[in-house]
């Protein structure tokens, strides 16, 4: 199983493969949940906390720099620990705003109307 995934991963473009992730990642939340979670998942102001982190681990692994709020850029090849170290809390900050944005969702679905 994993020759064929690395022989059809070749072949396919990473960002065929984030869109099937993506794609899979939406399916899964409307088929257990139903359209209106979606819709509120979607809509929810938190979508604005989630993505930028995730684009900029995305950016910053496809480049090689972390670029800093204040200071000089991080650079993988000049430090590689530090650069792993904040690609890895957007990542993880991220998922964790995914979380919350899940949770607010879901309470504001489950309220009585």
């Amino acid at each position: 199983m994993i020759a064929i995934i690395n022989m059809l991963s070749a072949r396919i473009p990473p960002v065929v493969w984030a869109g099937i992730v993506a794609l899979v990642a939406l399916a899964v939340p409307t088929w257990r949940f139903g359209r209106q979670f979606l819709l509120q998942f979607f809509v929810s102001p938190f979508q604005f906390f989630i993505v930028p982190l995730w684009l900029l681990a995305y950016f910053s692994v496809r480049t090689g720099v972390m670029p800093m709020r204040s200071g000089p850029p991080l650079r993988r090849d000049e430090n590689p620990a530090s650069f792993r170290r904040n690609v890895r809390y957007c990542i993880l900050m991220g998922a964790a705003m995914f979380g919350f944005n899940l949770w607010i969702s879901w309470q504001v679905m489950s309220r009585h109307r």
